[in-house]
């Protein structure tokens, strides 16, 4: 039973550091530059992604946690850097053009979606490809039986 709490609690921070910290962290390094008194400077995009920095740095030690809870090496690191990649790419692409247009801003809300998502599946040690492969999702949704069937969990 303590293992299920320990693990509850990880993969509770997980959640709460992508849905939550991550996707504010532009607030928060605005806030932290108004509060400094330099809310002009063109330098709190790179706070912004200094602040990504530090909270995927986070969940990467959440990750590594849920793995050893878990009785084996933490998988999936492939796909977590790649979510890390797609994250920090966005707030770069932001250092560099500033302020964009409203095409830019779509298609940098769509990847940083894409990307949490990706993250957060991949630091759970949850496969991302079951969202896309219906034979994947079947093995991740039912045990064998050892009749050679399978059951779907209850």
């Amino acid at each position: 039973m303590a293992t299920t709490r320990r693990i509850d609690r990880e993969v509770f921070g997980v959640v709460i550091l992508l849905a939550v910290v991550l996707a504010s962290s532009d607030l928060i390094a605005g806030g932290v530059f108004d509060v400094v008194g330099r809310s002009a400077s063109p330098l709190w995009r790179a706070g912004v992604l200094v602040a990504d920095v530090v909270v995927l740095t986070g969940v990467a030690s959440l990750k590594r946690q849920i793995g050893r809870i878990e009785g084996g090496p933490s998988r999936l690191w492939g796909w977590w850097w790649t979510g890390f990649a797609i994250a920090c790419g966005v707030d770069g692409l932001y250092i560099v053009v500033g302020d964009a247009a409203a095409a830019v801003d779509a298609v940098s809300a769509a990847a940083l979606v894409a990307a949490v998502a990706v993250l957060m599946m991949s630091s759970v040690n949850a496969d991302p490809r079951t969202l896309f492969s219906s034979v994947r999702g079947l093995a991740q949704r039912c045990r064998p039986t050892g009749s050679g069937s399978a059951r779907p969990y209850r």
